[in-house]
């Protein structure tokens, strides 16, 4: 399958981190894992939807536009066989700006946007169906988006985030250099991007460290758990199971095609 991102247009990069397509044919009986990025989306299926794999090998049919919350572990799909796909990938502080609501009501969660957020879901996907390029396409989906986009995140959910993408320092300190009590932080962060404080660091982590080991020769890797913010390697391994249900030499030893495209970006 073919994956390509755009970046949106500059009056949208508050709130939007890329415009994502994916078009191609499957193969009958193909399963993606899909690991988790530190962002939410909307999905936009105009052909055959994918199906949600669950433990047991079932598959049950999503809905042609979806949201996807923060995602704390893998995410097993099966993609139709004739795939035309589009994805807006949110900032990770700013999805809530569009979304509405508490975040945390969709974390672990892929659910039908109409249930997540009224009124959105028809404009979206007219915009989408209506250009047949990526680039037609981002340009229709934006305008559809800067009609319901708001300013963007709050100054503290943007410095947080940014703060958090450090692996170093404790919550409190963050909180103190925002000006505000730790309590509050680990409110207004959870409510703008469905996870705490500590999980959504947990998670940046894993994001960065992913698309290092994914390039890194395996006798590199106690060098790269440590730089990445790991106490060792056997920490990392833990920390890569507990996200992408398998440990990095398994899951990258195998087809993981999306997983890679989706964390490739910055």
């Amino acid at each position: 399958m073919d994956y390509r991102e755009l970046p949106p247009p500059a009056g949208l990069r508050h709130v939007v981190h890329c415009f994502w397509f994916l078009r191609g044919v499957g193969e009958a009986g193909e399963t993606q894992t899909l690991v988790p990025d530190g962002r939410s989306e909307i999905v936009i299926h105009l052909r055959q939807p994918f199906a949600l794999v669950n433990e047991r090998g079932d598959a049950r049919a999503q809905a042609s536009v979806l949201a996807a919350g923060q995602l704390l572990g893998p995410l097993t799909l099966a993609p139709s066989t004739d795939a035309d796909v589009v994805g807006i990938r949110f900032r990770t502080e700013a999805a809530s700006a569009v979304l509405g609501g508490a975040l945390e009501e969709v974390t672990g969660l892929v659910a039908p946007l109409a249930e997540v957020k009224r009124g959105l879901e028809a404009g979206l996907l007219d915009a989408a169906a209506g250009a047949s390029t990526p680039e037609a396409r981002a340009r229709a989906l934006s305008r559809a988006l800067a009609r319901v986009a708001p300013d963007g995140p709050a100054p503290l959910v943007r410095g947080a985030v940014a703060g958090l993408e450090s692996p170093a320092g404790r919550i409190g300190q963050l909180a103190r250099g925002l000006g505000t009590t730790a309590r509050t932080l680990e409110r207004r962060v959870r409510h703008a991007t469905g996870l705490s404080p500590r999980a959504l660091r947990a998670v940046l982590r894993f994001r960065r460290v992913f698309r290092r080991l994914d390039r890194s020769p395996a006798g590199s890797w106690a060098r790269v758990a440590v730089e990445s913010g790991y106490y060792d390697q056997a920490h990392m391994i833990r920390e890569f199971r507990r996200f992408a249900g398998a440990s990095p030499g398994r899951f990258f030893g195998r087809e993981a095609s999306l997983a890679r495209s989706f964390a490739a970006g910055d």
